[in-house]
């Protein structure tokens, strides 16, 4: 196994880091004569072009999908008001005059009496500090309070709104703008969204990039912003808050159709055979304030005469009521409900069995929310820690200027960039048992030939009981389980959702994520772990299991399981390789545009090999890379082939498959991991020796890989 390389941007001069695990890489490899004629050479050549080229995963068409959530309360341009939702309505206990809502219908409770009164405006000159209204003293009906600046009082999210449509349209090549649909949504809250809605041209509907309405939602979106502002600005403007279309922050109803919209998307696509090769990226720019809450409803009620405590008149029935209408149902905004949510959007992938959710929380100008609101914390922190408890994840980035934290795409004439983190040649067939001795596992189920007939388990079937892999019956942890499978519905064992190669029910009983590829993040997929006895559910590969003072990834990268001491076994039951870089070249793609490729030659030295017996065709397991696979009418389109399956079966005379695997990471998108894959076969006389691999025939696996190495 290797890991390295690095590329950062086109500017900078390229740099190579080869790090070398085990100590039996040769660099010194001299390159002649080219012979073309199949995946494997047993010649050398010169040429550093074809043979050598490792192709980005772009074998298949991707589908983006972005909905983008654009907080429009008014807590963006103005800070907080003696008026607002949520602050305390301390003046009114000594008035006749009841606080109720700034953003409320015309007729509602004319005792609030800002339909006349002037009411908070904006002074950009205030300092930004807990309570700084300038409150006029005595208190009279109709003067006004000034407050400073809200947290985006410079529109920073309308300039990355448009700066990410841009990169969209301009960075993405004609394919990939094909496939590529977006939704823009308002957020505020009661009377307030609906106006909005009303005005919104996309109606919270997917929609092209070249669709005239996504412009017309931003420029929506840009004029309500300056005339709220404005509004706010003007110290004569009477009635202002009857004017304006940015009110409370209630995001749990855009949120409920948002997940509505996503599922719809997901279901069309699933039908269409491409659910795999789909992503969806929710994106939600705010401050993390949320109102109404049901607090907030409760403290209108206590200081209402007629709704005093235990009191439950008709007209305390109606104030509620308008409150909901006018401010937005405070039940959807709590954040068990907003957890909710987000927990049912980021499980559609689960659900339909395939497919890519990322949530991110983009939050503006947290110093001046926390100076404004120092009481209060953010629903952005407090719906990441609720994610994380339930082991997923929320990505939570802070914006001080109009300049975006991450691109959607890259910028017009950028070159991608994908670099190599890992590669591994093996021969899962044949394996060294726990005494260092070779060992056959002709169907490759991670239980020796041997082993399966002391146990009365078909070694020419990687599953005997139609459900768990024998090597999982084998173990007594786990045999009862296995075995009650069965006899019921628990688990589909055709279903590999992230295509690792253990099924459903391999995953149930490991606890294994059965859609993430490599679950403990540690470049080993699951299924290899498994089978060479590493630890499936914790990064181990680093660690150095048999205490021989040499890590486990040595031990991988050489074939070998993590109890076996690397120094005593010979080195021709050693697996090794040698791998020069060659350079880079740049090609046109369809997908990517402009795309850095790099150029390796790899030449094994030793792979280790047996005689193995030829399984018939018929007994090999069949699996299916998502739900899909129930709709017989586009089974072709998610059946994982047996050249992309890690779980390897022999099916040729006097010949050894050999896997070999590559792991792939895009610097644009370094959380998603991509996997490249080629299966060749070999005799057992040549033990690989001599043999030199034609990169560019290696294939992308549709597997579901997700890695994230940093919280930003």
């Amino acid at each position: 196994m290797v890991q390295f390389l690095r590329f950062r941007s086109q500017s900078r001069l390229l740099s190579v880091s080869l790090l070398l695990v085990t100590g039996l890489l040769s660099l010194t490899q001299q390159c002649s004569d080219v012979r073309l004629h199949s995946p494997i050479y047993e010649s050398d050549f010169a040429s550093r072009g074809f043979p050598y080229r490792l192709y980005p995963p772009t074998d298949y068409e991707q589908h983006r999908r972005f909905v983008i959530m654009v907080d429009m309360s008014r807590s963006m341009l103005s800070g907080p008001c003696p008026f607002d939702v949520g602050v305390a309505p301390w003046f009114h206990t000594n008035s006749p005059y009841r606080a109720f809502d700034p953003n409320k219908d015309t007729g509602a409770d004319v005792n609030d009496g800002r339909g006349a009164a002037r009411g908070c405006y904006v002074d950009p000159s205030l300092p930004i500090a807990a309570g700084a209204q300038r409150v006029p003293s005595p208190y009279q009906f109709g003067q006004q309070y000034g407050t400073f600046i809200g947290s985006d009082y410079e529109g920073y999210r309308l300039e990355i709104l448009t700066k990410w449509i841009a990169q969209l349209r301009q960075g993405l090549t004609a394919r990939a703008q094909r496939n590529t649909r977006v939704m823009v949504i308002p957020v505020t809250g009661g009377s307030a969204q609906l106006l909005l809605d009303q005005r919104d041209p996309i109606k919270r509907k997917f929609i092209r990039l070249d669709d005239p309405a996504l412009d017309q939602a931003v420029q929506m979106m840009r004029t309500e912003n300056q005339r709220n502002h404005d509004l706010l600005l003007d110290q004569a403007a009477e009635g202002r808050w009857l004017q304006m279309t940015m009110g409370t922050t209630a995001p749990g109803q855009v949120f409920n159709d948002v997940f509505t919209q996503v599922s719809a998307d997901m279901k069309s696509l699933s039908e269409l055979g491409v659910l795999s090769e789909t992503s969806y990226k929710i994106l939600y720019m705010g401050d993390g304030l949320v109102n109404p809450t049901k607090q907030d409803g409760a403290d209108v009620l206590k200081i209402h005469p007629l709704c005093g405590v235990g009191q439950t008149t008709g007209f305390c029935s109606s104030l509620t009521a308008s409150m909901k209408r006018s401010w937005g149902d405070a039940n959807l905004n709590s954040d068990s409900a907003l957890d909710l949510k987000i927990s049912l959007i980021q499980a559609l992938p689960k659900f339909y069995g395939a497919g890519l959710v990322e949530v991110d929380f983009l939050q503006l100008q947290r110093e001046r929310i926390e100076l404004s609101y120092p009481s209060q914390s953010s629903a952005f922190v407090r719906l990441k820690e609720m994610a994380k408890a339930r082991h997923s994840r929320i990505g939570l980035w802070q914006v001080r200027d109009g300049v975006p934290p991450f691109d959607l795409a890259p910028a017009a004439g950028d070159v991608r960039f994908f670099k190599m983190s890992h590669m591994v040649i093996l021969n899962p067939n044949v394996r060294l048992d726990l005494n260092g001795v070779t060992q056959v596992d002709s169907d490759g189920d991670g239980l020796f030939d041997a082993d399966e007939a002391r146990l009365n388990l078909n070694p020419h079937h990687t599953r005997s009981n139609g459900y768990c892999l024998d090597s999982l019956i084998a173990r007594q942890a786990f045999s009862s389980r296995c075995q009650s499978f069965a006899s019921g519905s628990a688990c589909d064992p055709q279903l590999d959702s992230d295509g690792d190669g253990l099924n459903q029910c391999d995953e149930m009983v490991l606890g294994t994520d059965p859609f993430d590829f490599d679950t403990d993040g540690d470049a080993i997929p699951d299924f290899l772990e498994w089978i060479y006895g590493f630890n499936i559910l914790e990064s181990d590969r680093d660690q150095d299991t048999n205490g021989d003072a040499i890590p486990n990834v040595v031990n991988f990268a050489a074939g070998l399981g993590p109890k076996l001491y690397y120094e005593q076994i010979p080195e021709g039951q050693r697996a090794s390789y040698a791998i020069d870089f060659l350079g880079n070249e740049r090609l046109p793609d369809a997908e990517l545009g402009e795309v850095l490729v790099e150029n390796y030659r790899v030449e094994l030295k030793n792979i280790l090999a047996a005689p193995l017996p030829v399984l018939p065709a018929d007994i090999r397991d069949v699996l299916y890379l998502s739900r899909l696979g129930r709709n017989f009418n586009n089974l072709a389109t998610v059946r994982i082939p047996e050249r992309h399956q890690l779980l390897n079966a022999s099916i040729r005379t006097i010949s050894n498959r050999i896997v070999v695997l590559v792991r792939l990471v895009d610097e644009n998108q370094p959380q998603v991991v991509n996997w490249r894959i080629l299966k060749f076969n070999m005799s057992e006389a040549s033990n690989g020796r001599g043999v030199q691999l034609d990169l560019s025939t290696l294939e992308q696996m549709r597997v579901m890989d997700l890695h994230y190495e940093v919280e930003e």
